[in-house]
C-alpha cells in the first residue's frame, strides 16, 4: 500500500487510547487499542462510519478490554455492512477479549 493509496483518519484525541483508520482503494483497517467499552461509543461509530463504504478490518491486538455494549455494537455494524454488502473482519484479539466475545456468544465475528 503505497503513501498515494492509504488515508490515514485518526480518531482520538489526544489523551485518549489510539483509534486509527487507514483507508486504502476498497479497504480500511481499524487499528484499535485500549478498553473499548461505553464512554468510546461515540469514537467507534465515528470510526467505522469513516469506512462506511469498503470492506473492513478491525485489529483489536492492543486492546486490553471490550464490554458487551462495544460487542453489540460491532454486531449491528457487522450486520449493516453485511446487508450492503461489505465484508468485516476483526482479528488479534488477547484472549481476555476473546473470552469477552466468546461469554457474549458473539465469537463468529471473530478470526480464527
Amino acid at each position: 500500500m503505497s503513501h498515494a493509496e492509504q488515508e490515514r483518519i485518526p480518531t482520538a484525541g489526544r489523551n485518549s487510547p489510539a483509534l486509527a483508520t487507514v483507508l486504502c482503494a476498497d479497504e480500511a483497517m481499524l487499528a484499535a487499542s485500549g478498553e473499548l467499552d461505553l464512554p468510546r461509543h461515540d469514537e467507534i461509530r465515528a470510526a467505522l462510519a469513516a469506512a462506511v463504504a469498503v470492506d473492513l478490518t478491525l485489529d483489536l491486538s492492543d486492546v486490553t478490554f471490550v464490554d458487551v455494549s462495544t460487542i453489540s455494537l460491532l454486531a449491528h455494524a457487522a450486520e449493516n455492512r453485511q446487508a450492503a454488502g461489505r465484508r468485516t473482519t476483526i482479528v488479534g484479539c488477547q484472549p481476555t477479549v476473546r473470552r469477552v466475545f466468546r461469554l457474549a456468544r458473539a465469537e463468529h465475528l471473530l478470526c480464527p
